[in-house]
């Protein structure tokens, strides 16, 4: 997975960034929720302004092969 440079918040203009990591709750079918669950979300925050500027997977292979289990509608 190619690494993201953020090099400039686009809200405020800052250069000082953070990194956070969160699991997102998904409502629906359980097996789209454990699939998310598989891999943390890294979240780019502006120190200057608090801003979620990036968000991306930790762990994207593991979420690619969870998806040949689900079937969507």
């Amino acid at each position: 997975m190619k690494e993201i440079k953020i090099e400039q918040c686009p809200y405020c203009g800052g250069t000082d960034f953070i990194k956070g990591y969160g699991v997102q709750a998904i409502s629906g079918s359980s097996k789209v929720a454990n699939s998310w669950n598989l891999s943390n979300l890294v979240y780019t925050v502006c120190k200057d302004c608090g801003s979620i500027v990036h968000t991306q997977v930790e762990k994207l292979d593991r979420l690619i092969s969870s998806q040949q289990e689900l079937e969507f509608e």
